[in-house]
C-alpha cells in the first residue's frame, strides 16, 4: 500500500465519523498496515464502518484484520512478461502479396500464446446478422 492510498482510505473514514485522526496517530496506523493490500486494507475499512459506532483505534483495525482470516503481508505478484508480443498479447508480422506485377508488403496480426488476447472467430458472433468467416489467427498457427 502507497501512503497516498493510505491517506485517500483514512480521510474516508475521517469524513463518515467526522472526526480527525491526527498526523501522528497517522504515521503509527501507516507503519502497521504499509505491508498490507489496498484492497484488503478498504475491506477492513468497510467491515469498520459496520462494527464501530465511533472512530476506530488502531487495535480496532488489527482486530478485524485478524478475525478475517487471511495473512494481511502483501504477496508479490508474479507477472510474466511475455517477449514476444510486448505484452500487448498481439504479434504483428508482415506478409507479401502480389498484385499483378506490383509486390504489396502488408501489416497483419495473430494472437500471441501468452493468453492476454483471445482469438477473433467471425463465425462465433451472437448476432447471426453479423457472422463473417474472418478470424485472427494464432501465432502458433503461423509459426510466429
Amino acid at each position: 500500500m502507497t501512503i497516498d492510498e493510505f491517506t485517500k482510505a483514512t480521510t474516508e473514514i475521517e469524513n463518515f465519523y467526522q472526526k480527525e485522526i491526527t498526523d501522528e496517530q497517522k504515521k503509527i496506523w501507516f507503519n502497521e498496515v504499509k505491508n498490507m493490500d489496498i484492497k484488503r486494507f478498504k475491506y477492513i475499512v468497510s467491515q469498520v464502518y459496520r462494527t464501530c459506532k465511533f472512530l476506530p483505534k488502531l487495535a480496532d483495525i488489527i482486530e478485524i484484520n485478524t478475525n478475517l482470516g487471511y495473512s494481511q503481508v502483501k504477496k508479490e505478484e508474479t507477472l510474466k512478461k511475455c517477449n514476444k508480443c510486448k505484452d500487448t498479447g498481439y504479434i504483428i508480422y508482415h506478409k507479401k502479396i502480389r498484385d499483378g506485377e506490383k509486390e504489396l508488403t502488408n501489416e497483419y496480426m495473430a494472437v500471441c500464446s501468452c493468453g492476454k488476447q483471445k482469438q477473433y472467430k467471425g463465425w462465433e458472433f451472437p448476432d447471426e446478422r453479423y457472422r463473417t468467416n474472418y478470424y485472427t489467427p494464432l501465432a502458433v498457427e503461423l509459426g510466429l
